[in-house]
């Protein structure tokens, strides 16, 4: 029996101290429970999944040397870190200057030490290719040169002016017309045909025309067996500036009546019967005693530049055909006579070539 009025025993001593230990135990394993989740129905969770990298934009982006390129970025999401976007590293860059193919790499990792698989975009950057829509006119000193150039399709007039020996003002020259394919800054075809001057046609042929810079053009015209016959340095023309719709062009308009300047049309003997009309959705006709001008206007991108499609019919009439052309409109300050509009109507079927001026009705 222990000793509760006196000094406490050895047994007693000895009773305490594996009390103690026995509490002391308990707790321990207690606390060791509890911090690695013993005891409880929650099983350990380990973050094993890697985040995700989506792109924004394109995977693969192709510009032209030159073009401005701004990265369009990517986003990160994490299932237990949320958003890792700040977190991304993005590796590459891109040259817009050279032309090549560069390549962006997108990595993140997430807390856990999961890495998202690698997102790649591809930036390809091309060799610039030269827009030679427009208008395009050059001094040849005895020539003067208009070309009309927009969306593969092309016509080239070279015309001289002189007086014969009986005094008379004659005009003569070449027209030349076609589509064309682009490389880099040279312009190929292998379809223009050549015609007299508002005439017939005269061969097949083929032509280059060089864009040596934003505003200049070297072209060479070739005969069918490849030898150049037309050369012509062309600026790019100031009426490309113009701000012109089909609106501005609706109303009357008249040529010279002479017959060259009416598409060759029988029976275009005064100002009256070369007399067109066009609307303000661009349909244009024109008749004469023998000839019907049936054809459309329509916008393009670049200035004062439209395009032409017409049909020319009449059982009298020789220059029946199908035509397809551009229209180039010239403000009242620089037009044609006393400050009139005008307008230069270029067009070609597999027969004939035309270049004829017209003005505005006052």
């Amino acid at each position: 029996m222990a000793n509760i009025f006196g000094k406490p025993t050895t047994n007693d001593l000895r009773q305490l101290m594996k009390n103690v230990y026995s509490t002391l135990v308990i707790l321990l394993t207690s606390l060791l429970l509890v911090a690695c989740g013993g005891g409880a129905d929650t099983p350990i969770q380990t973050d094993t999944v890697a985040p995700v990298i989506t792109l924004t934009g394109e995977d693969t982006i192709t510009l032209e040397v030159g073009d401005t390129f701004t990265e369009p970025g990517a986003t990160a999401t994490d299932a237990v870190d949320g958003d890792l976007t700040a977190s991304m590293v993005m590796t590459g860059s891109v040259d817009n200057s050279t032309e090549g193919t560069y390549t962006l790499n997108y990595n993140v990792t997430d807390a856990a030490g999961n890495p998202a698989i690698e997102v790649k975009r591809v930036v390809n950057v091309e060799p610039k290719i030269q827009s030679a829509n427009g208008i395009w006119s050059g001094d040849g000193g005895d020539s003067m040169f208009i070309a009309a150039f927009n969306e593969g399709k092309f016509i080239f007039g070279e015309q001289r002016v002189f007086v014969d020996k009986k005094g008379n003002e004659v005009e003569e020259g070449t027209l030349s017309a076609g589509t064309y394919s682009i490389e880099g800054d040279q312009l190929e075809t292998e379809s223009a045909k050549t015609y007299v001057l508002n005439g017939a046609f005269i061969s097949d042929g083929s032509a280059t025309a060089t864009v040596t810079s934003a505003s200049t053009i070297f072209f060479a015209g070739k005969d069918s067996n490849g030898v150049t016959k037309r050369e012509a340095t062309l600026m790019y023309d100031s009426l490309n500036n113009e701000s012109v719709s089909i609106l501005d062009l609706a109303g009357t308009w008249k040529g010279d009546g002479d017959s060259t300047s009416c598409f060759g049309l029988i029976n275009a003997t005064s100002p009256d019967s070369c007399s067109f009309s066009i609307t303000e959705t661009g349909d244009v006709l024109l008749n004469t005693t023998d000839c019907k001008l049936e054809g459309k206007i329509s916008q393009t991108t670049t200035g004062s530049l439209m395009t032409l499609t017409a049909s020319v019919t009449g059982d009298q009439c020789e220059s029946a055909g199908q035509y397809t052309g551009f229209t180039v409109y010239v403000p009242d300050d620089d037009g044609g006579s006393e400050g009139t509009a005008a307008l230069a109507m270029i067009m070609s079927s597999e027969q004939f070539g035309f270049i004829s001026f017209i003005e505005k009705e006052q």
